[in-house]
């Protein structure tokens, strides 16, 4: 290990987001990559959306991104800029950076994210009875989809530990380093972000909606089939009862009552 430890790889992030300037950073086409206030580094179908919508309504400039992949695929379109690059050049210019992820429930998660892509991930759907689609996301994308948490893998690459608990009664964690904050949050108080918000930048916020499957031509096909879908059986045993994020962002009264819930619904 280097003699400064952990300190001295955060110290030398930091200089390489001081250095001189990258390719990108002079290019006017990516000119939005730059002085950035809020980076919604966010899971698929967990609010990332609308806490871009809402942080963007408060006059904050919001880069909003799953990870390195999304980044490169949907938001700048090509292959030759660096996500964590990106990241500490606006840490290192920032007094005050914010990072936000929010945890959802896993299976409500999976199924929305199905929904999100449908038309990618099953191209034939509707000639598809809801039995033939249920077929198909059992098989093929139940068990792959929506399984990272992206804040941890930003925190890992700042030498932030990641969060191993939450704070349920302000319905949020919080972690610093530096000027840098990153936030977790849960997609299940959503309907309360904006109090919750509001207490972390100390001023008034209001959650403004944004990419929710209910306001989608797929909303229809999508509510019969959450309403009918019957999980796998074994699926809890194996993938959501000891996972660590449903441990850590659910509590103890929550996580009976969800894991009941889906015994019931299990074939």
């Amino acid at each position: 290990m280097p003699i400064f430890g952990r300190a001295g790889s955060r110290l030398a992030r930091r200089l390489r987001g001081l250095a001189r300037p990258r390719a990108w950073t002079g290019n006017p086409e990516l000119a939005h990559l730059r002085d950035i206030d809020v980076f919604v580094w966010c899971g698929g179908k967990c609010g990332g959306s609308t806490l871009r919508a809402t942080f963007e309504a408060t006059g904050r400039k919001v880069l909003h991104t799953h990870g390195p992949f999304h980044f490169a695929k949907e938001v700048v379109r090509r292959d030759d800029v660096d996500l964590f690059e990106v990241f500490d050049f606006n840490a290192s210019n920032k007094s005050r950076l914010l990072v936000v992820d929010s945890y959802r429930l896993p299976i409500e998660r999976k199924i929305s994210s199905f929904f999100q892509n449908l038309e990618t991930h099953v191209p034939g759907h509707r000639s598809l009875s809801l039995d033939e689609l249920t077929a198909v996301f059992d098989e093929r994308f139940l068990e792959i989809l929506e399984v990272h948490h992206p804040i941890d893998r930003i925190m890992r690459h700042r030498g932030v530990p990641s969060f191993d608990s939450f704070d349920f009664e302000r319905g949020y964690v919080l972690a610093r380093d530096g000027g840098v904050e990153f936030l977790k949050l849960r997609f299940a108080d959503v309907a309360d972000w904006g109090r919750i918000l509001s207490s972390v930048v100390g001023r008034p916020v209001a959650t403004r909606d944004a990419n929710r499957t209910e306001s989608k031509p797929v909303n229809e096909l999508y509510r019969r089939f959450l309403a009918n879908y019957r999980l796998p059986r074994g699926f809890l045993e194996r993938h959501v009862e000891g996972d660590r994020h449903f441990r850590i962002h659910t509590t103890e009264e929550e996580r009976e009552a969800y894991l009941r819930q889906w015994r019931a619904r299990t074939r």
